[in-house]
């Protein structure tokens, strides 16, 4: 029963961290693949959380987590109840959102770029320039298929997975080899397949 317990305690400790990175990975589609990286990460997302928590406990702003564990009676075997006060949980969970939201508008927004001024990294939290180049900049783009063929349109939505994107365009049109315009009679043209390359640009 005591490993149960600290066992709990273990997971209310993890609990903030993990539910962070929950909730980051909705708005900006960042993944972590490597378990290990993942409750590194959660770890220190919890200790960040706790350390906020913490400050507002002790200023009294906020009411402290009080868990408590209570004997049940059984008739066959001792039973023990763990009571976590509601007050600490959704401040707790409170700040695990106000937490999260800001990590989705460093990621999104990428705030990155005031420590590539100073000098301190040439880091980015894209996870390749595919991303940056969508978030940052409002221009249409010229698409070469793997098949050879080119299209040009408006980026609607776009997504990066690995080895795999995708893109969204609308007022999509066709690019023959004399250079003249197709339109595509539709309101938003998916591209799912290989893209060799894409090019930005501020005029259609």
């Amino acid at each position: 029963m005591p490993n149960s317990i600290q066992a709990i305690y273990v997971l209310i400790v993890l609990l903030p961290g993990f539910f962070v990175v929950a909730l980051v990975e909705l708005p900006t589609g960042t993944r972590e693949n490597v378990p290990l990286r993942l409750i590194v990460r959660a770890l220190a997302l919890s200790f960040g959380v706790y350390v906020i928590y913490s400050f507002f406990v002790d200023s009294g702003y906020l009411p402290g987590l009080q868990v408590t564990v209570k004997p049940v009676a059984s008739n066959e075997h001792q039973l023990m109840f763990l009571s976590v006060e509601l007050g600490g949980i959704i401040a707790l969970t409170g700040i695990s959102l106000l937490v999260s939201i800001l990590l989705s508008l460093a990621i999104n927004k990428d705030w990155m770029r005031l420590l590539r001024k100073i000098g301190l990294t040439r880091q980015s939290h894209d996870a390749q320039p595919w991303d940056g180049a969508f978030r940052l900049s409002n221009h249409w783009v010229l698409v070469k298929l793997g098949s050879g063929e080119k299209l040009v349109g408006w980026p609607k939505r776009m997504s990066s997975r690995e080895t795999k994107q995708s893109l969204s365009l609308q007022d999509a049109h066709w690019i023959r080899e004399d250079g003249t315009k197709s339109k595509i009679g539709a309101e938003e043209f998916l591209i799912t397949g290989e893209i060799d390359w894409v090019q930005l640009h501020k005029k259609k």
